[in-house]
């Protein structure tokens, strides 16, 4: 079953490590980039007191899903502000099922029915995890929505969504809050390694946007409001979509490379032609032919494929139902997740889980 879990892990770029509450031991399940962790005992503290955490601190954030009363599974991102990782649609996009990525977790290693339980939110700091309330949720949840939509729009190039989206955002009460109070200049530094991101991830040349980041490093650390005005936020943001709408891609990258790239990193999100030709300012009429030309595949065959061997290994390691495994995958509704598995794999949902949890018994 820890097959699967660094399977998906890998997937979704996160590092995975288990935690022996009772030994005060941490053991390395996957990791995909470096990160030091030597603090763990500290999350574990935190985390162990539910099912389901996610425990903030002003650097990165750690989900914790207790197994068992003896042993934590704690996830990491890879995202940290002062290593410069990502952070990226496919991450705004789990943050939005946390409860189903823990439940899944849960399933994977238990190999039992995840506990219905909400996830718990807090800090490091904190003498306890606080449920976050309801408001706070859908504020933080409606936060990454228009991340998402502003970040579209940038990479469309389309000026009267930009403005309109960023407009949106620079008035959401999470965000405002999170540049109003001490941790205000790292706020801003994960902006910028965000769309630092994305503008070389889409063609402009990595030493510019370094250049462009150190100079805007050190008008933060100068600054003397604190906390910073979220006027200075605007000014990045719009940087970033002039950045883009002057860019020149790079030759070193071929298109085809782009493409599969983008769906890799992607994969857990619905995703179609005309979505991918938008995100990487391709013409739409040149993604199949260039792709196919490369890979002997349609981009849709290969989204397909690639969404049906992730669910295969939910289905044998997980209780999920169908729908949530839908969901997670990105696929549109149950009955078109349904339809996609048994084209490809010959059997439905129910009897590819039921034929392999008989082996798996033999």
């Amino acid at each position: 079953m820890r097959n699967i879990l660094v399977y998906l892990t890998n997937i979704l770029n996160f590092n995975a490590y288990s935690f022996d509450i009772q030994k005060n031991r941490l053991e390395v399940i996957a990791s995909t980039f470096d990160f030091d962790f030597s603090n763990a005992s500290h999350f574990a503290e935190q985390a162990k007191k539910n099912t389901y955490s996610l425990i903030k601190t002003s650097d990165f954030f750690t989900i914790g899903i207790l197994v068992s009363p003896n042993q934590l599974i704690l996830l990491i991102p890879n995202f940290t502000i002062f290593n410069y990782v990502e952070k990226d649609l496919n991450l705004l996009f789990i943050l939005s099922r946390l409860k189903l990525l823990c439940q899944l977790v849960y399933e994977v290693i238990s190999n039992t029915t995840a506990p219905e339980d909400e996830v718990y939110i807090g800090g490091l700091q904190s003498e306890s995890i606080e449920y976050i309330d309801e408001s706070m949720y859908q504020e933080t949840l409606s936060l990454n929505e228009l991340n998402i939509k502003l970040l579209h729009a940038i990479l469309s190039h389309d000026r009267n969504q930009f403005l309109f989206w960023k407009s949106k955002l620079l008035k959401n009460k999470v965000l405002i809050s999170e540049l109003t109070n001490v941790y205000s200049k790292n706020t801003l530094i994960e902006y910028i390694a965000l769309l630092s991101n994305l503008v070389i991830n889409y063609g402009y040349p990595c030493q510019d946007v370094y250049a462009i980041k150190k100079k805007i490093y050190a008008t933060i650390e100068q600054s003397n409001s604190d906390p910073i005005n979220i006027e200075i936020l605007n000014q990045i943001i719009c940087l970033f979509f002039d950045l883009l709408l002057n860019e020149t891609y790079s030759s070193e990258i071929e298109g085809f490379q782009k493409i599969k790239y983008h769906i890799d990193r992607n994969i857990t999100q619905s995703l179609t032609l005309s979505d991918i030709a938008r995100n990487l300012h391709m013409p739409l009429k040149e993604l199949n032919p260039l792709f196919k030309s490369k890979y002997n595949i349609t981009i849709n065959q290969y989204i397909r494929r690639k969404k049906i061997d992730i669910s295969k290994s939910l289905l044998y390691a997980t209780n999920l139902s169908f729908q949530d495994i839908a969901t997670f995958v990105g696929f549109n509704s149950q009955s078109y997740f349904i339809t996609a598995f048994k084209a490809i794999v010959g059997q439905t949902p129910s009897d590819y889980r039921k034929c392999n949890k008989k082996q798996n018994l033999v």
